[in-house]
């Protein structure tokens, strides 16, 4: 999982694991900041380099430059979790 900004300026991101999308398009607009918690399921990851990558797709109407007024592309990522899971027995 991961925890991501939110603000009036942000924009819409498709995150990806390894090219492949996790989920669909997310809009990371938000009349106010905050910081939540997006959920990018369980993945078997082999041993080796993975890539996670968060793809600008667009912003929301209303995400704005808070001073310049032109459209917000921002995005915060402020954590990301990973966790072992063992394979049930």
């Amino acid at each position: 999982k991961s925890a991501v900004s939110r603000s009036g300026d942000y924009g819409s991101y498709e995150i990806l694991l390894d090219g492949k999308p996790i989920g669909g398009p997310r809009n990371f607009q938000s009349p106010s900041i905050a910081v939540k918690t997006e959920k990018l399921g369980t993945h078997a990851l082999k041993a080796g380099k993975h890539a996670l990558r968060f793809r600008c797709v667009g912003c929301d109407p209303a995400s704005k430059g808070r001073e310049s007024g032109l459209p917000g592309y921002y995005v915060g990522l402020d954590r990301l979790t990973l966790r072992k899971l063992f394979p049930r027995e």
